[in-house]
């Protein structure tokens, strides 16, 4: 390790203390319903998170620039292999029970942009120093394309190339039209793995599928509006095909067929609690209620009766009927719920 990655972990681990030291007073303060505390200590976490984040990244950028011998045609390659870094945050939540908020310390994982890893290494870090610009040119024609498969008219088409915003470098680029097939797509993307990592790798059918199925999707604030994505996140989409294409571009299944490096998440069934003990591991079967088709066994019973016969008679010299209710208010503990708060790294 450097000494500049031995200064920056050293930075990472003091401001590691100052936060616990903060989030275990913003938790003292949660107890006591001290909201004044509360808010001003947030503010804090909030630095410190922002400050060990920005201390993380130049750690993670610094351990690729060692990791390609610091030179800068290997920075890239090198980035693409480590994909991201982790840093922390800071994340409350209501516990119903007690009825406050506890505040805890998360780890959380962050992608590399790589023009902010070229940026760091102050000098190209690409094949070709136009890698950027042709990703933006890339991000424009595909906007161009979704505007024309969703069948906006030619004036609104017209009204994106007027005023999409791009670097005047990409400008000045032929654009080669818009990639309106997959097959277009392959060379369009061929294009830019080249100038950032070299063509010794090769844009397959999964990568460009991989790019049209993350590239766009819905605008939450607008109707029947595809949000496509940033400049930034495009960069980033394409580091996870150059991962897949230097980590994967050799994977095949149990059955020797070509397979990718890529997933998916989806929503899965949850077990059922009512399961056979021996059907999940680590499920214990819920006991069955007492019911007339399932009465308890008369053991229970027996022990029961015994019980009930050696306690005190509590219900003697009892009044009839119902016992006033007490005050509705009175004495009655707080339970403030408040919105469970997340840091911004």
């Amino acid at each position: 390790m450097g000494e500049k990655l031995t200064k920056l972990q050293a930075s990472m681990d003091e401001k590691y203390n100052e936060l616990a030291i903060k989030v275990d007073a913003w938790n003292k303060a949660s107890i006591k319903d001290d909201e004044k505390t509360m808010k001003i200590l947030g503010k804090e976490i909030d630095n410190l998170v922002g400050e060990y984040t920005k201390a993380a990244r130049e750690a993670c950028f610094e351990t690729v620039y060692e990791n390609a011998s610091f030179k800068a045609e290997n920075v890239l390659i090198e980035g693409v292999k480590m994909l991201e870094y982790e840093t922390i945050n800071a994340k409350s939540s209501m516990i119903p029970e007690a009825g406050f908020e506890e505040m805890d310390i998360i780890t959380v994982n962050k992608p590399i942009d790589p023009l902010d890893l070229q940026k760091y290494i102050s000098t190209n870090i690409g094949k070709n120093d136009k890698w950027q610009y042709l990703i933006e040119r890339f991000n424009f024609l595909m906007t161009v394309r979704i505007a024309t498969d969703i069948g906006m008219s030619t004036a609104e088409i017209n009204k994106i190339h007027d005023s999409y915003s791009m670097h005047k470098i990409t400008k000045a680029i032929d654009d080669g039209g818009t990639p309106q097939s997959n097959t277009k797509m392959i060379d369009a993307m061929q294009e830019i793995i080249n100038a950032c990592i070299g063509d010794t790798y090769k844009v397959t059918s999964h990568d460009v599928k991989y790019l049209l199925y993350t590239y766009a999707g819905k605008d939450r604030k607008k109707k029947r509006t595809i949000k496509v994505a940033q400049h930034k996140q495009l960069r980033i989409l394409f580091m996870d095909v150059m991962n897949n294409l230097v980590l994967f571009s050799d994977k095949k299944d149990a059955e020797g067929k070509k397979i990718s490096g890529y997933g998916i998440t989806y929503k899965q069934k949850k077990p059922k609690n009512n399961a056979p003990s021996g059907d999940k591991e680590g499920f214990t079967p819920i006991p069955p209620k007492e019911s007339p088709e399932n009465p308890p066994k008369s053991e229970e019973i027996k022990n029961e009766t015994l019980e009930n016969q050696n306690k005190p008679e509590e219900n003697q010299n009892k009044p009839e009927g119902n016992p006033p209710k007490p005050e509705e208010n009175q004495d009655k503990p707080k339970n403030k719920r408040r919105n469970s708060r997340k840091s911004k790294a």
